[in-house]
């Protein structure tokens, strides 16, 4: 936009000495010498390929109210013009051209008249209006000056008010606030919002729509019609056309205010527009000739180009080609074409490209190749990768797919891929050198190939060591036929018609197979644990649990203190459990799991059946047991008695005072498991003495004597740990009393 500012700047110098000066990369037209200098609104019809007048004899000098009618292109060209509207206006600086066009109200058939600002400049003052631009819509409202440049690029200067910008297709507006400026796009792209000089904010708000100006107003018989874009490449050489003639370096001569001499009527082919047919051809003719702008006068019997084709589509001169890889040719843009001249040992013809000269070898045919060069080449993209429809950007070193993740035996990848916008622009110049060195340009033409195609998509599951293609380009997909065990490494890259990759675009994608489900995998990782658990195999068991392990069941919240209820589970007790598995729940990308289940002590001791959840996580490609859910639970060797189980040696003693047996209390805790050694069990009775009166467990045994009493009948034990109590009887049978001395033998 480097040449769009320049313009800028010279907008402000010339609307310090508005209306009389016009800026400076346009002078003011001086009057035909030998054609009438009337002015006029000129409008293009639809199905015609040349300019017309609309109103016949307007004169912009006298007449101060001129009605136009939609569609009709009104050419300001050495004086400023103004349309009036109701409540706002929009004042063109000469040499700009307007179209009258309209847009819906969105009431039924409603429509809002909408000045459309094809090339030049224009200020806009009042409450609110819409004016159309090259590719948007802006809602106007204050004070704005406009500038559209010859290649359909724009600038908004918001001096007075908050002005709203609508790029076509765009879902939301853009804002410029005051005093800040905002380039724009001929195809609804944007530049950030900068900010005005003062300077130059205080000269475009001091701008008066001139008094004597003519006013323009839309007739009022007259109904909104829908309008197509006009895709013509504005510049000083058609405004220069509408008013007087050829469009040539005459015209834009005239336009310019260079004096013309006469001279031999000329032939020259221009390219003309119709919505319906597109773009045409037509032979003009002008009987006119003037000096160049750098003095130089046309030369005569130079080389005149009658033919020209660029990447095998017929060109025009002047024309912008957009073209595409299929244009081109081994990275090659072909040009050929023909010309006509009258001495062709006096010429030399030359084409520039880029301002690089390339000789033609023959003047009256030539074929020549522009080698195609991206310097910096926007790379392909490839996106929204899935692997069996799940985000690739999830799955990391430990990630796994089962054989539920398949599609018909597959693990199908998939994605997008996009090319970069790649717009290789070529300026093409024909010149003619004669013996004397001096030069003509004859032609000149400009072709954009857009070269943003892609030419395949390949996966590779072997970190890049190998790529196979994908089935697909913009969407792709690629499907991995799996092994079992076997880990894969992803990556995907996109290739565009030049060459260029995406490659290195992202790191690779790692997952590992296995044939087992996600569920199934789980209650192997379980079942291992349980054998572990009744062999004692507290090496097997604490390998599988994880060191984020934690509960909040006493003595088992932690590992440490996981381990150590192990360790004194396996030393001290018989493990002897039958457990059921209920339900068994694996989610790896989320990496957690649950597996729920009943367990009962085979041992009888407890009828209770229990009901138990070990929770998992997933860590480094395996399932670790994280959490126990079970108030009951069988992990740890309890120091609670729940109940107990008294034995005797003998349960029958004569009531003599000496007589003993031996008492075992078996303590169990709630899970009918024996509990942990030294806990301290209470003997007491009520017919002779226990000793000792206390013990400790070992193996889940306390022990202590009965000494038999000296009543005969029966002796209760009663053994109590914590709450847990139970009781045994003794028969103590009478004692014979002694016999008499003399019946002693």
């Amino acid at each position: 936009m480097t040449r769009l500012l320049n313009f800028y700047r010279v907008i402000i110098i010339c609307l310090a000495l508005a209306p009389v000066c016009v800026p400076a990369m346009a002078q003011p037209a001086a009057p035909a010498q030998d054609a009438p200098a009337d002015k006029g609104i000129f409008k293009r019809e639809k199905d015609k390929q040349e300019w017309q007048k609309q109103v016949e004899g307007v004169d912009y000098a006298k007449d101060k109210d001129i009605k136009i009618t939609y569609g009709d292109i009104l050419a300001a060209k050495d004086e400023s013009v103004v349309f009036h509207f109701s409540n706002y206006q929009i004042w063109m600086q000469p040499f700009s051209v307007f179209r009258l066009n309209s847009i819906s109200a969105g009431d039924g058939d409603a429509s809002a008249v909408v000045p459309e600002l094809l090339f030049g400049e224009a200020l806009f003052k009042g409450d609110k209006g819409l004016v159309m631009l090259p590719g948007q819509s802006m809602q106007a409202q204050g004070t704005v000056y406009i500038v559209v440049d010859e290649e359909k690029y724009s600038i908004v200067a918001s001096v007075e008010g908050e002005q709203t910008v609508l790029p076509h297709g765009a879902a939301e507006p853009l804002t410029i606030p005051p005093a800040f400026m905002m380039d724009l796009g001929p195809a609804g792209e944007t530049g950030e919002p900068f900010e005005m000089f003062e300077d130059d904010v205080a000269t475009y708000s001091q701008q008066e729509v001139p008094e004597d100006s003519p006013r323009v107003s839309v007739k009022t018989d007259q109904q909104a019609v829908s309008l197509e874009a006009l895709n013509e490449y504005w510049n000083q050489t058609r405004v220069g056309l509408l008013q007087d003639g050829p469009e040539s370096e005459a015209g834009l001569a005239i336009a310019r205010g260079e004096h013309r001499q006469k001279q031999p009527e000329q032939v020259e082919t221009v390219q003309t527009f119709t919505p319906a047919e597109g773009p045409a051809q037509k032979t003009l003719s002008f009987s006119t000739s003037v000096s160049s702008g750098d003095n130089k006068t046309a030369l005569d019997g130079a080389p005149v180009l009658t033919s020209v084709t660029i990447g095998g589509v017929s060109a025009s001169i002047g024309e912008v080609l957009n073209l595409t890889h299929k244009n081109i040719a081994d990275d090659s843009i072909k040009v050929a074409g023909r010309a006509t001249v009258a001495d062709a040992d006096k010429w030399k013809l030359v084409l520039k490209i880029n301002d690089e000269e390339t000789p033609l070898d023959n003047i009256t045919s030539f074929d020549v190749s522009i080698r195609v060069v991206q310097e910096f080449p926007n790379a392909p993209v490839v996106y929204n990768v899935t692997l069996a429809d799940q985000a690739a950007q999830s799955f990391e070193e430990d990630s796994m797919l089962t054989r539920e993740d398949m599609q018909s035996g597959r693990i199908r990848v998939a994605g997008n891929a996009s090319p970069g916008r790649n717009i290789l622009t070529y300026k093409l110049e024909f010149v003619a050198r004669d013996n004397e060195d001096k030069e003509q340009s004859i032609g000149s033409f400009q072709a954009d190939v857009d070269v943003s195609e892609l030419q395949s998509v390949e996966v590779s599951k072997d970190d890049g060591i190998s790529w196979e293609p994908a089935s697909g380009i913009e969407n792709w997909t690629f499907d991995i036929s799996p092994s079992d065990g076997e880990t894969y490494k992803v990556r995907a890259r996109a290739t565009d018609v030049m060459g260029n990759r995406s490659e290195e675009q992202f790191d690779a994608y790692i997952f590992q197979y296995r044939t087992k489900t996600n569920n199934e995998m789980l209650r192997e990782v379980f079942d291992a644990m349980m054998r572990a658990f009744l062999d004692k195999d507290r090496t097997t068991f604490i390998r599988s649990t994880s060191n984020d392990y934690g509960s909040n069941i006493e003595d088992l919240r932690d590992l440490n203190e996981l381990e150590t209820s192990i360790e004194e589970r396996f030393r001290c007790c018989t493990v002897n459990i039958q457990y059921t598995v209920q339900d068994v729940y694996a989610n790896i990308q989320a990496k957690t799991g649950s597996v729920e289940f009943n367990w009962t002590d085979k041992t009888g001791v407890s009828r209770a059946t229990n009901y138990a959840v070990f929770n998992y996580l997933y860590e480094e490609g395996e399932w670790k047991f994280s959490e126990v859910i079970d108030p009951n639970t069988f992990l740890r060797a309890s120091r609670t008695a729940y109940f107990i189980e008294l034995e005797a040696d003998t349960f029958e003693l004569d009531a003599d005072g000496t007589q003993t047996t031996q008492v075992t209390a078996r303590v169990l805790d709630n899970a009918g498991s024996i509990v942990a050694d030294n806990v301290q069990v209470n003997f007491q009775t009520d017919n002779g003495t226990m000793s000792p009166a206390a013990a400790l467990t070992s193996d889940g045994n306390a022990v202590a004597t009965y000494i038999a009493g000296t009543s005969p009948g029966t002796a209760t034990i009663i053994a109590t740990s914590g709450n847990a109590t139970n009781s045994t009887t003794i028969t103590l049978n009478p004692v014979a009393p002694p016999l008499p001395p003399d019946e002693e033998q």
